[in-house]
């Protein structure tokens, strides 16, 4: 049954190409419809968690992803404002020891498209924009694009948070708008910085430093809406949050603006169609968990149809699918949230007290590693 089974997913970034893989791994056929006409138009998240890379792995795609030369490390440090450490990790001395794999975006994407298309059960079509759902007696049947029309059996929505359709033909989606924005700079990569993910926090404003691979780095730079940022102010920015940075050493590579949101879609599945990724689910950037939530999102789902689509049928699969990741997400969005509040605080008596337990807990590897595991693994 698995081989008539027509799947279309809308949408060809991390979510679509993820449960693309996924389904893939169980013999499943799909076709992905992507709107752009190459990968790796957007640029946000390069840090994969140990949940996702043990699913790269499950799903039989480890050996390619180690073409693409990620990076990896294990410490984390948290500086303040003068660059003094205030609090460090090595995910060595977690009670599961893991690491920190990371690997840009775009190249991240490419990775997932490759291993679909070598699949053989996957066609990635692009420079398809979809239009509107084809719904017959309450149904959705396929998908219209400005070329062409699609039929299917089941319809997977993931072409992002600001998905025409889930207002149109599922529930509006609330979004709590954070009063900050996350300006994402790539620069070369400063030696200094090498093999350690940074979080610096202070009164002075937030930021966030890895090491990226083929020698770049990121700089995540947290700002407050009303104020603005470009690129000539970046430099002043950097070093008045890091006062030690040398920026002397910055070499510009590119950089986006992104907003960020918490949102959790009301409803997840109608008869036919699904959402996964960020259509289904967004959550603050504290911890890394928004591309990650979304490889799990995608080994849930077939976990599920694979289990139950021939004795329940695509409904019911749905509607498991749904009641179960939900249920994670909304964990997983209480924790970053709190979180992201925690970090945004520059009040400096706030951050004077914050500083000190941060400090306080470093002694202690116990604390450590709840702080930590909050911190990675919000799922």
């Amino acid at each position: 049954m698995r081989k008539t089974l027509k799947i279309i997913i809308v949408g060809g970034g991390v979510a679509g190409l993820s449960i693309a893989n996924a389904l893939a791994s169980k013999r499943y056929k799909a076709i992905v419809l992507e709107k752009t006409k190459q990968s790796g138009e957007v640029d946000r998240g390069d840090v994969l968690h140990h949940s996702s890379m043990e699913l790269i792995k499950k799903w039989g795609l480890y050996d390619e992803f180690l073409n693409f030369n990620p990076k990896v490390f294990y410490d984390f440090k948290i500086l303040n404002n003068e660059g003094k450490l205030i609090f460090d990790f090595n995910l060595k001395k977690l009670i599961q020891p893991t690491c920190f794999t990371v690997l840009r975006h775009k190249e991240i994407e490419l990775f997932l498209e490759s291993t679909a298309i070598k699949t053989g059960l996957i066609e990635i079509i692009r420079g398809e924009t979809c239009k509107e759902l084809i719904v017959e007696n309450e149904i959705v049947i396929g998908v219209k694009t400005q070329h062409n029309t699609y039929f299917a059996d089941l319809t997977i929505i993931a072409n992002g948070a600001k998905s025409k359709f889930i207002n149109k033909y599922f529930k509006p989606t609330s979004f709590f708008e954070y009063s900050f924005i996350f300006y994402n700079v790539c620069y070369k990569l400063i030696s200094d910085y090498d093999n350690c993910g940074y979080y610096v926090l202070g009164d002075k404003g937030n930021m966030i430093l890895v090491a990226l691979p083929n020698n770049e780095m990121r700089i995540g730079i947290q700002f407050k809406k009303k104020h603005g940022i470009s690129k000539l102010d970046l430099a002043e920015i950097i070093k008045n949050r890091l006062s030690n940075f040398p920026i002397e050493k910055l070499e510009f590579l590119d950089g986006h603006i992104y907003s960020i949101t918490n949102s959790i879609c009301p409803k997840w599945w109608i008869k036919g169609a699904v959402i996964v990724g960020d259509a289904a689910h967004t959550v603050h950037p504290a911890g890394g968990q928004g591309m990650n939530l979304a490889f799990s999102d995608a080994e849930t789902f077939v976990t599920v149809l694979d289990k139950y689509y021939e004795t329940e049928g695509l409904d019911n699969v749905c509607d498991i699918y749904s009641k179960i990741r939900k249920k994670e997400v909304a964990k997983a969005l209480k924790k970053t949230h709190l979180l992201g509040t925690l970090g945004e605080i520059q009040h400096p008596i706030y951050c004077f007290f914050r500083e000190r337990f941060l400090q306080f807990c470093n002694n202690f590897l116990f604390l450590k590693q709840i702080i930590f595991k909050r911190i990675v693994n919000v799922e």
